[in-house]
Protein backbone atom coordinates (compact mmCIF):
# COMPACT_ATOMS: atom_id res chain seq x y z
CA UNK A 1 0.00 0.00 0.00
CA UNK A 2 2.82 2.42 0.81
CA UNK A 3 4.17 1.93 -2.68
CA UNK A 4 0.76 2.68 -4.18
CA UNK A 5 0.45 5.85 -2.11
CA UNK A 6 3.96 6.96 -2.99
CA UNK A 7 3.87 6.30 -6.73
CA UNK A 8 0.19 6.51 -7.64
CA UNK A 9 -1.24 9.45 -9.55
CA UNK A 10 -3.74 11.44 -7.50
CA UNK A 11 -6.59 13.40 -9.10
CA UNK A 12 -10.01 14.73 -8.17
CA UNK A 13 -12.74 12.13 -7.75
CA UNK A 14 -16.07 13.30 -9.13
CA UNK A 15 -19.54 11.83 -9.27
CA UNK A 16 -21.09 10.89 -12.62
CA UNK A 17 -22.59 14.38 -12.90
CA UNK A 18 -19.19 15.99 -12.34
CA UNK A 19 -19.74 17.03 -8.74
CA UNK A 20 -16.90 17.03 -6.21
CA UNK A 21 -17.12 16.08 -2.54
CA UNK A 22 -17.48 18.94 -0.09
CA UNK A 23 -14.89 17.74 2.38
CA UNK A 24 -11.96 17.89 -0.05
CA UNK A 25 -10.70 14.65 1.50
CA UNK A 26 -11.61 12.17 -1.25
CA UNK A 27 -9.42 11.56 -4.30
CA UNK A 28 -9.00 9.16 -7.21
CA UNK A 29 -5.65 7.37 -7.15
CA UNK A 30 -4.40 5.51 -10.24
CA UNK A 31 -1.49 3.07 -10.06
CA UNK A 32 -0.38 0.67 -12.82
CA UNK A 33 -3.70 1.06 -14.62
CA UNK A 34 -5.83 0.33 -11.59
CA UNK A 35 -8.12 2.81 -9.83
CA UNK A 36 -8.44 3.30 -6.08
CA UNK A 37 -10.25 5.76 -3.82
CA UNK A 38 -7.92 7.62 -1.49
CA UNK A 39 -9.34 9.48 1.48
CA UNK A 40 -6.82 11.93 2.90
CA UNK A 41 -8.33 12.82 6.25
CA UNK A 42 -7.50 16.03 8.06
CA UNK A 43 -6.88 14.29 11.38
CA UNK A 44 -5.61 10.88 12.48
CA UNK A 45 -8.64 10.53 14.75
CA UNK A 46 -10.98 10.91 11.78
CA UNK A 47 -8.99 8.42 9.69
CA UNK A 48 -9.11 5.83 12.47
CA UNK A 49 -12.83 6.47 13.00
CA UNK A 50 -13.76 5.58 9.42
CA UNK A 51 -11.33 2.67 9.42
CA UNK A 52 -13.23 1.30 12.42
CA UNK A 53 -16.61 1.85 10.72
CA UNK A 54 -15.37 0.04 7.62
CA UNK A 55 -14.35 -2.98 9.70
CA UNK A 56 -17.70 -3.04 11.53
CA UNK A 57 -19.74 -2.99 8.33
CA UNK A 58 -17.55 -4.88 5.85
CA UNK A 59 -19.28 -8.22 6.55
CA UNK A 60 -22.49 -6.92 4.95
CA UNK A 61 -20.82 -6.38 1.58
CA UNK A 62 -22.21 -2.95 0.64
CA UNK A 63 -19.06 -0.89 1.25
CA UNK A 64 -16.01 -0.64 -1.01
CA UNK A 65 -13.25 -2.94 0.25
CA UNK A 66 -11.04 -1.32 2.86
CA UNK A 67 -7.47 -1.78 1.63
CA UNK A 68 -5.49 -0.20 4.44
CA UNK A 69 -4.49 2.94 6.30
CA UNK A 70 -1.16 4.77 6.52
CA UNK A 71 -1.39 7.62 8.98
CA UNK A 72 -4.23 9.89 7.88
CA UNK A 73 -4.48 8.26 4.43
CA UNK A 74 -7.08 5.52 3.92
CA UNK A 75 -7.28 3.47 0.73
CA UNK A 76 -10.45 1.87 -0.62
CA UNK A 77 -11.50 -0.15 -3.64
CA UNK A 78 -12.84 1.90 -6.53
CA UNK A 79 -16.35 0.77 -7.48
CA UNK A 80 -16.91 0.68 -11.23
CA UNK A 81 -20.45 1.02 -12.57
CA UNK A 82 -22.71 4.03 -12.22
CA UNK A 83 -24.12 6.35 -9.60
CA UNK A 84 -27.72 5.79 -8.59
CA UNK A 85 -30.19 8.07 -10.35
CA UNK A 86 -33.36 9.97 -9.51
CA UNK A 87 -35.68 7.25 -10.80
CA UNK A 88 -34.40 3.85 -9.73
CA UNK A 89 -35.92 0.39 -10.05
CA UNK A 90 -37.80 -1.23 -7.18
CA UNK A 91 -34.97 -3.69 -6.62
CA UNK A 92 -32.39 -0.92 -6.26
CA UNK A 93 -34.55 1.07 -3.82
CA UNK A 94 -35.10 -2.16 -1.86
CA UNK A 95 -31.32 -2.61 -1.59
CA UNK A 96 -30.85 0.98 -0.40
CA UNK A 97 -33.34 0.26 2.39
CA UNK A 98 -31.34 -2.83 3.38
CA UNK A 99 -28.12 -0.81 3.52
CA UNK A 100 -29.73 1.71 5.88
CA UNK A 101 -30.95 -1.10 8.14
CA UNK A 102 -27.49 -2.67 8.35
CA UNK A 103 -25.94 0.67 9.32
CA UNK A 104 -28.63 1.31 11.95
CA UNK A 105 -27.69 -1.94 13.67
CA UNK A 106 -24.70 -0.19 15.24
CA UNK A 107 -25.70 1.75 18.34
CA UNK A 108 -23.47 4.59 19.53
CA UNK A 109 -23.21 6.76 22.60
CA UNK A 110 -24.31 10.33 22.25
CA UNK A 111 -27.16 12.81 22.49
CA UNK A 112 -30.22 12.38 20.29
CA UNK A 113 -31.17 16.01 20.91
CA UNK A 114 -27.83 17.83 20.55
CA UNK A 115 -27.95 18.38 16.80
CA UNK A 116 -31.57 19.51 16.86
CA UNK A 117 -30.82 22.01 19.62
CA UNK A 118 -27.84 23.38 17.70
CA UNK A 119 -29.84 23.78 14.48
CA UNK A 120 -32.74 25.40 16.33
CA UNK A 121 -30.39 27.87 18.00
CA UNK A 122 -28.82 28.78 14.64
CA UNK A 123 -32.25 29.23 13.03
CA UNK A 124 -33.28 31.45 15.94
CA UNK A 125 -30.13 33.59 15.73
CA UNK A 126 -30.50 34.04 11.98
CA UNK A 127 -34.22 34.84 12.39
CA UNK A 128 -35.15 32.32 9.72
CA UNK A 129 -38.49 31.55 11.39
CA UNK A 130 -40.91 33.70 13.42
CA UNK A 131 -40.55 33.46 17.19
CA UNK A 132 -43.98 31.85 17.55
CA UNK A 133 -43.10 29.17 15.00
CA UNK A 134 -39.81 28.38 16.73
CA UNK A 135 -41.71 27.94 20.00
CA UNK A 136 -44.11 25.64 18.16
CA UNK A 137 -41.21 23.61 16.76
CA UNK A 138 -39.79 23.18 20.27
CA UNK A 139 -43.11 22.07 21.73
CA UNK A 140 -43.87 19.53 19.00
CA UNK A 141 -40.30 18.25 19.09
CA UNK A 142 -40.53 17.56 22.82
CA UNK A 143 -43.90 15.87 22.33
CA UNK A 144 -42.58 13.58 19.58
CA UNK A 145 -39.36 12.90 21.48
CA UNK A 146 -41.33 11.56 24.46
CA UNK A 147 -43.68 9.54 22.26
CA UNK A 148 -41.02 7.91 20.08
CA UNK A 149 -38.02 7.51 22.43
CA UNK A 150 -35.50 7.43 19.54
CA UNK A 151 -32.15 5.74 19.92
CA UNK A 152 -28.77 6.94 18.65
CA UNK A 153 -27.06 4.84 15.96
CA UNK A 154 -24.79 5.02 12.98
CA UNK A 155 -26.88 6.19 10.04
CA UNK A 156 -26.69 6.70 6.28
CA UNK A 157 -27.11 10.37 7.06
CA UNK A 158 -26.54 11.85 3.57
CA UNK A 159 -28.65 9.60 1.38
CA UNK A 160 -28.65 10.60 -2.29
CA UNK A 161 -27.77 9.01 -5.61
CA UNK A 162 -24.18 10.16 -6.07
CA UNK A 163 -23.19 8.63 -2.72
CA UNK A 164 -24.16 5.16 -3.97
CA UNK A 165 -23.16 3.13 -7.02
CA UNK A 166 -24.58 0.18 -8.89
CA UNK A 167 -22.20 -2.55 -10.08
CA UNK A 168 -23.34 -5.89 -11.52
CA UNK A 169 -26.72 -5.58 -9.83
CA UNK A 170 -25.24 -4.79 -6.40
CA UNK A 171 -25.63 -1.42 -4.65
CA UNK A 172 -22.66 0.08 -2.80
CA UNK A 173 -22.49 3.03 -0.43
CA UNK A 174 -19.29 4.59 -1.72
CA UNK A 175 -19.25 7.73 0.43
CA UNK A 176 -18.02 6.32 3.73
CA UNK A 177 -18.04 9.83 5.19
CA UNK A 178 -21.82 10.02 4.81
CA UNK A 179 -22.15 7.50 7.65
CA UNK A 180 -22.68 9.54 10.80
CA UNK A 181 -24.04 9.32 14.33
CA UNK A 182 -27.70 10.32 14.20
CA UNK A 183 -31.13 9.39 15.57
CA UNK A 184 -32.01 6.03 14.05
CA UNK A 185 -33.22 6.24 10.44
CA UNK A 186 -32.39 9.95 10.09
CA UNK A 187 -31.63 9.02 6.46
CA UNK A 188 -35.30 9.11 5.46
CA UNK A 189 -35.39 12.88 5.98
CA UNK A 190 -33.26 13.72 2.97
CA UNK A 191 -34.22 10.56 1.07
CA UNK A 192 -37.98 11.04 1.27
CA UNK A 193 -38.02 14.78 0.67
CA UNK A 194 -35.44 14.87 -2.12
CA UNK A 195 -35.15 11.41 -3.67
CA UNK A 196 -37.77 8.76 -2.92
CA UNK A 197 -40.69 11.17 -2.99
CA UNK A 198 -43.39 8.82 -4.27
CA UNK A 199 -45.31 6.58 -1.80
CA UNK A 200 -44.48 3.46 -3.85
CA UNK A 201 -40.75 4.28 -3.65
CA UNK A 202 -40.97 4.88 0.09
CA UNK A 203 -42.86 1.61 0.50
CA UNK A 204 -40.11 -0.24 -1.38
CA UNK A 205 -37.42 1.37 0.76
CA UNK A 206 -39.29 0.30 3.88
CA UNK A 207 -39.63 -3.26 2.57
CA UNK A 208 -35.88 -3.41 2.09
CA UNK A 209 -35.26 -2.03 5.57
CA UNK A 210 -37.72 -4.45 7.20
CA UNK A 211 -36.05 -7.42 5.50
CA UNK A 212 -33.08 -6.78 7.80
CA UNK A 213 -34.48 -5.05 10.89
CA UNK A 214 -37.83 -4.61 12.57
CA UNK A 215 -39.77 -1.49 11.61
CA UNK A 216 -42.06 -1.69 14.64
CA UNK A 217 -40.61 1.58 15.93
CA UNK A 218 -41.22 3.31 12.57
CA UNK A 219 -44.76 4.59 12.94
CA UNK A 220 -46.24 7.90 11.78
CA UNK A 221 -45.04 9.84 14.82
CA UNK A 222 -41.50 8.48 14.48
CA UNK A 223 -41.41 9.51 10.85
CA UNK A 224 -42.68 12.97 11.80
CA UNK A 225 -39.96 13.20 14.43
CA UNK A 226 -37.30 12.52 11.79
CA UNK A 227 -38.92 14.92 9.33
CA UNK A 228 -39.02 17.68 11.94
CA UNK A 229 -35.31 17.17 12.65
CA UNK A 230 -34.37 17.13 8.99
CA UNK A 231 -36.50 20.08 7.89
CA UNK A 232 -35.06 22.27 10.62
CA UNK A 233 -31.55 21.19 9.62
CA UNK A 234 -32.20 21.93 5.94
CA UNK A 235 -33.65 25.35 6.71
CA UNK A 236 -30.43 26.14 8.51
CA UNK A 237 -28.35 24.71 5.63
CA UNK A 238 -30.27 26.86 3.12
CA UNK A 239 -29.11 29.89 5.06
CA UNK A 240 -25.60 28.69 5.90
CA UNK A 241 -24.41 27.43 2.51
CA UNK A 242 -26.23 29.95 0.30
CA UNK A 243 -25.71 27.74 -2.76
CA UNK A 244 -28.06 26.80 -5.59
CA UNK A 245 -28.55 23.28 -4.25
CA UNK A 246 -29.94 24.87 -1.08
CA UNK A 247 -32.17 27.36 -2.87
CA UNK A 248 -35.37 25.78 -1.53
CA UNK A 249 -35.69 27.79 1.68
CA UNK A 250 -39.29 28.85 1.04
CA UNK A 251 -40.23 25.27 0.14
CA UNK A 252 -38.69 23.90 3.34
CA UNK A 253 -40.49 26.53 5.42
CA UNK A 254 -43.78 25.54 3.80
CA UNK A 255 -43.11 21.84 4.43
CA UNK A 256 -42.26 22.58 8.05
CA UNK A 257 -45.45 24.63 8.40
CA UNK A 258 -47.49 21.70 7.06
CA UNK A 259 -45.91 19.37 9.58
CA UNK A 260 -46.56 21.76 12.44
CA UNK A 261 -50.19 22.16 11.33
CA UNK A 262 -50.61 18.41 11.68
CA UNK A 263 -50.15 18.87 15.43
CA UNK A 264 -52.36 21.97 15.63
CA UNK A 265 -54.36 20.63 18.59
CA UNK A 266 -51.28 20.11 20.71
CA UNK A 267 -51.39 22.29 23.82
Amino acid sequence: MKNILKNGKISVLTSDDGGEGWSGEVHLLTYEGRKYVLRKYKTLKRAKYFEEISHKLEKYGFLPKFLGRVGKDVLYEYIEGRDLIKKESKSVIYRVGKICAYINKIKVNGSVTRRFEKNLNEVRKAKLLPKEEIERVEKIYQFLLKKTKPIFTLDANDLHGSNLRLRNGNVYLVDIDSIAERPKLFAIGKAFFKWFKKPKEQKQFRKGYSSISSTQFWDEKYQDFIFLNWLLQDIYYCHYFKEKKYAGLSQRKEQLGNLLSKYGNLK
